[in-house]
């Protein structure tokens, strides 16, 4: 399961900055994993940077099966040669009851400014 702390190892002479929070919803069979749902701006800005796949917004690496509520933010800094580098610090946990049921209705389980959804489904 995804659970990522600081790792101020990678990074290079300027402090890593947070550009968050965020709360998204995430499918994993294990090996490839899917975003489902997202709320906030800084997802909001990602998606439309990077696009929809986890692994180019540095959200893989859930190493289990499921559906996976995750919450955190991205950190970039700039490394040693100059070139930016990021990546996300949070936690997964299971859905709460609520939103496991707006999960199942094809809905976004959260009510707030950027809520997105994947194609097809509800707000």
């Amino acid at each position: 399961m995804l659970t990522q702390a600081p790792s101020d190892s990678l990074e290079g002479p300027e402090p890593a900055r947070p550009i968050g929070p965020t709360r998204l919803v995430i499918a994993s069979n294990g090996v490839y994993d899917v975003l489902l749902y997202h709320v906030g701006q800084a997802a909001f800005e990602m998606i439309n940077a990077y696009g929809p796949r986890c692994d180019e917004m540095c959200l893989d690496g859930f190493t289990e099966a499921g559906i996976w509520v995750v919450e955190g933010s991205w950190h970039t800094w700039r490394g040693y040669e100059g070139d930016w580098d990021m990546e996300f610090r949070g936690k997964a946990r299971a859905p709460t009851s609520e939103e496991w049921q707006a999960i199942i209705e094809n809905r976004c389980p959260w009510q707030e400014e950027y809520a997105c959804v994947a194609p097809g489904a509800e707000r």
